[in-house]
């Protein structure tokens, strides 16, 4: 009887240990897989998935002390999980800039009220990449229906923009 108990403990063990790894590697594939997903998305997912592998990583040290056994898997899934969250917060803080698409519509919307005086609706796509050249389409909505397209052009790649209104 105490074999089979203790062989449940260590497939708990290394449940937690696999878990911590699987929960580690997973922020690396939301990356690049949800690289186009609106950028709260993604960042939040990744650093809630990569934490949870630490959590998942210390409980499973915690069950190899109390059990005696190796502490090797749980002690990777951690460090993959700390591994996970500089990565993340490297790559939204450094590597992807992407423009703030509400400031950019609350700026364009403010533009258009100080020169006609007008409150109009604007809308931007979700993500723009702040590559240097690249253009996007923007809408704005007057109150009388009147659609206007607006090109943003990004004119550098830290995010500065260009805006052109249609005549």
């Amino acid at each position: 009887m105490p074999k089979s108990s203790s062989r449940a403990r260590r497939i708990q063990h290394n449940f937690l240990g696999i878990a911590s790894i699987c929960l580690a590697i997973a922020p690396f594939f939301v990356i690049f897989l949800l690289v186009d997903a609106p950028y709260e998305l993604g960042q939040m997912i990744s650093y809630l998935v990569g934490s949870c592998a630490i959590v998942v990583g210390i409980l499973g040290i915690a069950f190899s002390d109390r059990l005696g056994v190796s502490k090797a898997t749980p002690i990777t899934g951690v460090v993959l999980g700390i591994l996970a969250l500089v990565t993340t917060f490297t790559f939204y803080t450094v590597i992807d800039t992407r423009i703030d698409t509400s400031q950019l519509e609350t700026n364009i919307q403010t533009y258009i009220k100080n020169q006609t005086g007008d409150l109009v609706s604007v809308h931007c796509p979700a993500t723009i990449p702040a590559k240097r050249g690249s253009e996007v389409l923007c809408t704005a909505k007057a109150k009388d229906g009147t659609i206007s397209r607006i090109t943003v052009t990004i004119t550098d790649d830290q995010g500065g923009v260009s805006v052109g209104f249609e005549k």
